[in-house]
């Protein structure tokens, strides 16, 4: 065993290793790891489209063909497979799934991947890629976005019953002038003015499209307020679109910070007066809108949701974790859309708001919250949103909102991200029964630091008072950070300082991840190494000129 310590500013990170070697040796058919869902929301899923990687052992697979999917009896499923990442001798080291599966409530489920050639997907995804536009076609969803003046969603009609009636009476959205917009200094600037937007589709498969636009807002002069990179995500036999909106400061000094008033996406629909839906922890808030009439949800900061206009009510946010808010539905007997963003309160100020006109709003940062929000040179910042379209009144969008918050995530076991594929180097389990007695006590200890750090962070989230000032862990720019220490000025103001991850901290908690199969390591994980690739990662030096990191 060998056992690496490093020490920094008093915290430990460590990392173990053994160099135990396993040779896996597969025939045709046979089963390479057995993936695991678990569904922790306590809400039944169904046909939710998941996507995970998988790594491989080195030398075993050459060729993404040779893999299928099965359910646990064996029955092959629809799944897409793509190849990412290579061994040094050319073999797969890791693929990319994309697959439908359906969990019980607080339940499990699993799926198996095989080396096998898979059949062939009956795939009903189609994509039109034309000069002016591009159409997609899921099967019961079809919608267009333009590669000029980009605004999201131009248009988009729903047919859940398969006749591809996709006329005026199935048309949910019609063609608009309003998509993203940012306000800074009362001056509102636009993505549908960029004459220069790029919108292209980034990824084509028989499960899964993604249509990719990058720009900046502008106003109707041309000049321009944070650029910003959309992804689209569309799914086969699927009526949701998954849209993952990034802003970018690429303008200004270093030192230049604009305060951020107001960041939009809005969608009208051509549901007048229509019946609304709102998330809510135990019971749905309904309500009918007429015209002149709305209805929102509104987080102003970390433990204050309000519901508002035609509902009434509230509910508690760090104080009592819910899980099942930020989404709001508009519908008539016969068609809908449903919208959402993801860590609703974890990242306020944000609103999900419903006009008796038919507009939907999602607040990313919501015009009716009082203040702005100072937005500094090179930073970005993402959100993570789902539409959910539909024909008649849907009994499932809470399910379906649930794969937004908490999606179904497909593990392999432990071993197989340590010893079986070695995919993150010479890493061992936490199993007590593979280390040699003389060094099972360090093995303990580790995993024993880890624990309470995991613990101590979790807890500190919902605040700390540090240098003579209290902070929590929540908002726009500090969700997937840790609040660090308060510094008192010459001039008597206040700097206050954040951890930034510079401990590593997100690759320690992927890593006990892998070794131990808690979903709470996996958790920290994510939401820190979000945060690293958008607020600690230099987008933009006005100084250097290279533009937008290529992360992007």
């Amino acid at each position: 065993m060998q056992l690496y310590t490093g020490a920094r500013g008093g915290f430990m990170g460590m990392v173990i290793m053994v160099a135990v070697l396993t040779g896996i040796n597969l025939a045709q058919g046979e089963e390479l790891v057995t993936l695991t869902m678990q569904e922790r929301m306590g809400l039944a899923r169904a046909g939710e489209l998941v996507t995970t990687g998988v790594p491989l052992p080195q030398g075993v697979v050459r060729d993404a063909d040779e893999l299928s999917l099965t359910d646990s009896k064996g029955k092959p499923l629809p799944a897409e497979i793509r190849p990412i990442v290579n061994w040094p001798d050319g073999s797969l080291k890791w693929v990319h799934l994309y697959f439908p599966a359906s969990c019980s409530a607080s339940g499990k489920a699993t799926v198996r991947l095989v080396r096998r050639k898979a059949p062939r997907v009956k795939s009903n995804l189609a994509v039109i890629d034309s000069p002016d536009a591009i159409t997609v076609v899921t099967g019961p969803l079809k919608f267009v976005v333009k590669k000029q003046g980009f605004n999201l969603i131009d248009a988009a009609w729903i047919d859940e019953g398969g006749g591809g009636q996709f006329d005026a009476v199935h048309q949910v959205i019609a063609p608009h002038d309003r998509g993203a917009m940012v306000k800074v200094e009362g001056q509102t600037y636009a993505a549908r003015n960029d004459s220069d937007v790029k919108v292209a589709v980034e990824e084509s498969g028989p499960m899964h499209v993604v249509i990719k636009a990058s720009g900046a807002h502008k106003d109707a002069s041309g000049q321009k307020m944070l650029d910003f990179v959309a992804r689209i995500y569309a799914y086969n036999n699927s009526p949701i679109v998954k849209v993952v909106y990034t802003f970018i400061k690429a303008q200004g000094d270093r030192s230049e910070s604009i305060p951020l008033e107001a960041l939009h996406l809005e969608l009208p629909t051509t549901i007048k007066s229509g019946s609304v839906l709102f998330g809510a922890q135990d019971r749905l808030k309904a309500a009918k809108l007429a015209r002149g009439q709305e209805a929102f949800v509104y987080a102003s900061d970390s433990d204050t949701v309000a519901y508002g206009g035609a509902l009434s009510g509230a509910e508690k946010g760090k104080s009592t974790k819910p899980d099942r808010i930020g989404w709001a539905d508009i519908s008539t007997g016969s068609k809908g859309l449903a919208a959402g963003v993801r860590w609703f309160w974890q990242m306020y100020p944000k609103s999900v708001e419903v006009t008796g006109e038919g507009l939907v709003i999602l607040g990313l940062y919501p015009d009716r919250h009082e203040g702005s929000e100072l937005i500094y040179t090179g930073v970005a910042r993402t959100h993570y949103m789902q539409l959910v379209f539909h024909n008649a009144s849907d009994g499932f969008l809470a399910s379906k909102f649930a794969a937004l918050q908490q999606p179904l995530l497909a593990f392999a076991p432990p071993r197989w991200y340590c010893r079986d594929t070695k995919a993150f180097g010479l890493l061992t389990e936490a199993d007590a029964s593979l280390y040699q007695e003389e060094h099972l006590a360090t093995a303990k200890h580790y995993d024993g630091v880890l624990d309470a750090h995991y613990q101590t962070f979790t807890e500190l989230m919902d605040g700390r008072t540090r240098g003579g000032s209290s902070n929590d862990d929540y908002g726009l720019l500090e969700w997937g950070d840790n609040f660090h220490y308060t510094k008192t000025k010459r001039d008597g103001s206040r700097m206050y300082e954040w951890n930034g991850n510079y401990y590593g901290y997100d690759h320690m908690m992927c890593m006990q991840f892998c070794r131990t199969g808690k979903l709470g390591y996996f958790d920290h994980f994510e939401t820190h190494a979000l945060h690293v690739a958008d607020v600690h990662t230099v987008h933009w030096d006005p100084k250097e000129r290279k533009g937008i990191s290529n992360f992007w």
